[in-house]
């Protein structure tokens, strides 16, 4: 399939962009759980905060306030984020409705064009005084959720609603007695309270560090952190991770203040049951938490200790966290030079410009070992170090770049007459079908596989014109070639 240059240029300008900033999100720069069971928490007032980031200051339910400026009060109040256990939002609540609501359960997200404005019935004013009794409606445009493990998805602006029953109280003041668990937040707000955090699980073979980002409340992110590590990967990453937390381990978070000067030391006290885990696992376990906890603000140190033993840090070879690879590559006039972080530019040896002048994009191995590309006919060429010619891996990509991933495979689309599958290749040029049954309907645009190389962004285009942006993890044969991509995430 043949595809002008000029147009697959500006296409692979654009997803590039997208690309970029979709690992970004997805891999927190190489740094997008709350409990699987049990009531949510709402923390440990030691472990580490954010500081610097705006803080709203809630107001008291006003004397005399009627149905709606309650409802409206109590949404300004859930602003203030999870000090005290949302202590002023339940303020506008009975004590029964501040019991049962749960304000972790979920967060409904709009946009911030937007702000919700309650509804009551016209009865609720002109007959005040003699109803004990109200439903107040709030229409808000709903552009994503976050759930209670803290998984964040995005959705089209769809018109919804929440109903909250006030009524009076003994002293004759309007109350919240029925409010729906959860917040309802603009993305402005959202994202003030809220910061994308890394949850790292080991990958199956013990090598690598995986991680899978969650939306935690900034206040008590550590707390969260650990808890959806104990809980095990989540399914979508059961393929490639591995949990080598014993069942049924809880812990504690504890912030130890720093001398003058210094980074706080945080430390993780798991349960006693703990003890059994065996030493491998152990340093599994202090090497997920330390890369999971170790960004965030204020923590310098992070300690696992069971019976107030510190558990060690892993033996031999440490497990792998791999940042992003930012480095562009272009063909000058007498190289192929690698740009990299700070506009430092250097030349990638043993690549002749002639033989790759005709690529449109350009991707490199790991320690330069191949280079490939995409041609101005759509075909991906595979070019290794002092090759005279380079070699045609496909003909028909579909025009979509191809990737090498950290291991040194390269992964690209297989065009038309090949829905739902991509091919990887290895730099001698032997190719493995990649099925992705979820693919089979949609026309692939972009791919990047993950520092990782567990994991395989992928981003497609649907038969209603949508684009999506997803994650899947990469299923492979006994001998380490992928074979497929697991259900996705995103």
């Amino acid at each position: 399939m043949t595809h002008p240059p000029k147009p697959r240029r500006r296409l692979a300008a654009g997803l590039a962009t997208a690309l970029a900033a979709a690992l970004a999100v997805t891999q927190l720069a190489g740094c997008s759980d709350l409990p699987t069971a049990g009531a949510v928490r709402q923390g440990i007032a030691a472990t580490p905060t954010d500081v610097g980031y705006p803080q709203f200051v809630p107001q008291d339910p006003d004397v005399g306030a009627g149905p709606q400026a309650i409802v409206q009060g109590f949404l300004l109040a859930t602003q203030a984020g999870p000090s005290e256990g949302f202590a002023a939002a339940r303020r506008y609540l009975t004590p029964a409705a501040a019991l049962a609501w749960e304000p972790l359960a979920q967060v409904n997200l709009y946009s911030d064009s937007r702000p919700p404005e309650p509804v009551a019935p016209l009865e609720a004013d002109s007959q005040a005084s003699i109803i004990d009794s109200v439903e107040v409606q709030v229409p808000f445009d709903m552009v994503g959720t976050v759930d209670d493990q803290g998984r964040y998805a995005p959705s089209p602006p769809t018109a919804s609603s929440q109903s909250f029953t006030v009524t009076k109280d003994s002293e004759g003041m309007w109350r919240i007695s029925v409010a729906p668990s959860g917040l309802l937040l603009s993305l402005g707000e959202f994202v003030t309270q809220f910061r994308a955090s890394p949850v790292y699980y080991v990958d199956s073979a013990g090598q690598a560090l995986i991680p899978d980002v969650r939306w935690f409340a900034r206040a008590d992110a550590a707390s969260h952190l650990v808890d959806a590590f104990l809980a095990g990967p989540p399914a979508w990453l059961s393929p490639v991770a591995a949990n080598p937390v014993p069942i049924g381990i809880t812990a504690d978070v504890v912030q130890h203040a720093a001398t003058a000067g210094g980074a706080d030391v945080l430390s993780v006290e798991l349960s006693a049951t703990a003890v059994v885990t065996p030493p491998r696992d152990r340093g599994r376990i202090v090497a997920a938490l330390t890369a999971s906890l170790g960004d965030l603000p204020g923590v310098g140190t992070v300690e696992v200790r069971c019976r107030d033993e510190r558990w060690d840090s892993p033996a031999g070879p440490s497990l792998v966290r791999r940042p992003n690879d930012l480095s562009v590559y272009t063909v000058e006039t007498d190289a192929v030079v690698r740009r990299g972080p700070g506009d430092v530019t250097e030349p990638v040896a043993g690549f002749d410009p002639p033989a790759v002048e005709a690529l449109t994009t350009l991707t490199v191995a790991v320690d330069a070992a191949a280079l490939a590309g995409l041609d101005t006919e759509g075909r991906v060429l595979l070019l290794r170090p002092d090759d005279a010619a380079a070699h045609v891996v496909t003909g028909d990509s579909g025009g979509v770049a191809p990737a090498f991933d950290a291991s040194g495979r390269l992964w690209i689309g297989l065009g038309s007459g090949s829905a739902g599958a991509i091919a990887s290749v290895s730099i001698d040029g032997s190719a493995a079908t990649v099925a992705a049954d979820w693919l089979a309907d949609e026309a692939l645009l972009a791919l990047a596989p993950a520092p990782d190389t567990r994991r395989l962004l992928v981003i497609s285009q649907d038969d209603t014109s949508a684009v999506r942006v997803r994650l899947a993890a990469i299923g492979r044969d006994p001998w380490g070639v992928p074979v497929e991509l697991g259900e996705p995430t995103l």
